[in-house]
């Protein structure tokens, strides 16, 4: 075996749960938020941002090029994913893992982060590990440097927070001559720099994901929709949120206009969100498609929507889908959503420890895309997560 490594699963949002806790920002958002200062980006000229909902004509032949272009685009992802994407080209393992290894996993108390731990748990089981439970306050960012010190050899860490959260572990990791694997964020890879190796589930799959559903959305309206968007700042990865959905929206769909609505840490924590789409929604100038972020974030908006009498107004659309959205899909609440990827990013940390443990680390391997799926109520089968365990277990000689 090599030396100790920590790998931290930046679990995408368990930060709304740190930053909420540990974030001095106030209600006030730097980017425009609906109820308050909704922007309106119009999508029929190049793409710049004009304060305008009105778009220009464009010719019948861009918007039917770009409306073919979205529906080959979502249609990629439309199907049961059966493979692992990048991960299965990969090597396998030169030797099997054995038993005697410990990690420990933090976890934050959010469903997108108990759906990675899930698949950490299967994976660190199926190779005869220890899996050690790790906790951390929420309300102090700095006790995430004492998750080192925990008695283990691994650390899987729950967190999107911004990088300075981890300053002081990584440096702690650093020393001790430790391997970082970061997963879900948009955090720098720089061993000899930041002490991130690698990335899970980051800036290319957060991209294919969102820009996935942007075009679904694209194509469900014929090639002119307004979009609300709904995100959460403060948080790195979702940086990448809305220029991916305002590009791709420029790019395949220039009769659209986009309302751009966003939530900081603390309006998240005290349940502003559902408020804030009611208003965006009513403020719209007719029928709109709203795009969640990420499925924990979009709590209580569905419920809210009906309260208000806005449901049959909106179509909504949620990126990596927990159970509730799972639910709702199925009920016909929402349209569509996308998920897998969560649980398979897990398993893919355990896969890279292992094979940091060999001496054998791809870091191309990891800034691939996972795979997922857009599902919609019309799916006969809507499962949380395919079963990819088999096809990783293979690559580890254990299956």
């Amino acid at each position: 075996m090599r030396r100790n490594a920590v790998v931290i699963t930046a679990a995408l949002l368990a930060a709304s749960f740190v930053a909420g806790a540990c974030s001095d920002d106030s209600d006030d958002s730097s980017s425009s938020v609906a109820g308050d200062e909704t922007r309106t980006v119009d999508r029929s000229t190049t793409g710049s941002e004009v304060d305008s909902a009105a778009s220009t004509e464009s010719s019948d032949d861009e918007v039917a090029t770009g409306l073919e272009r979205a529906r080959s685009e979502a249609a990629k992802y439309s199907e049961t994913p059966t493979d692992l994407g990048a991960f299965s080209g990969a090597t396998p393992l030169p030797t099997v893992p054995g038993p005697g290894r410990r990690l420990g996993f933090v976890e934050c108390p959010l469903p997108t982060c108990s759906i990675v731990g899930d698949g950490v748990e299967e994976a660190i089981a199926a190779v005869g590990w220890e899996f050690v439970p790790v906790t951390y306050q929420a309300a102090d960012p700095s006790t995430i440097a004492g998750a080192i010190q925990q008695d283990v050899d691994y650390i899987a860490l729950t967190g999107g927070e911004p990088f300075e959260y981890y300053a002081e572990l990584l440096e702690e990791a650093k020393a001790q001559g430790v391997e970082v694997l970061d997963s879900f964020s948009a955090h720098e890879v720089d061993p000899d720099g930041t002490g991130i190796y690698s990335c899970v589930g980051c800036v290319p799959f957060y991209g294919a994901l969102i820009s996935s559903l942007t075009n679904w959305i694209i194509a469900d309206s014929g090639g002119n929709a307004h979009v609300i968007t709904l995100n959460l700042g403060g948080l790195t990865l979702l940086e990448t949120f809305n220029p991916t959905v305002e590009s791709t929206l420029a790019d395949n769909c220039p009769t659209c206009t986009i309302d751009l609505v966003e939530v900081t840490a603390t309006e998240f924590g005290a349940g502003a969100a559902p408020g804030k789409v009611v208003a965006a929604v009513e403020a719209a100038p007719g029928e709109s498609y709203l795009l969640v972020a990420f499925g924990d974030l979009g709590g209580g908006v569905v419920d809210a929507l009906e309260t208000a009498g806005l449901a049959d107004k909106v179509t909504i659309v949620v990126a990596d889908a927990n159970t509730s959205d799972i639910s709702n899909l199925e009920a016909g609440r929402v349209a569509a959503v996308t998920g897998n990827a969560t649980f398979v990013g897990g398993y893919a940390l355990v896969d890279a420890a292992l094979r940091l443990d060999q001496d054998v680390w791809d870091q191309a391997t990891l800034t691939e895309v996972l795979p997922f799926q857009i599902w919609t109520p019309d799916d006969e089968s809507i499962e949380p997560m395919v079963d990819f365990g088999p096809q990783f277990r293979q690559l580890w000689g254990i299956e």
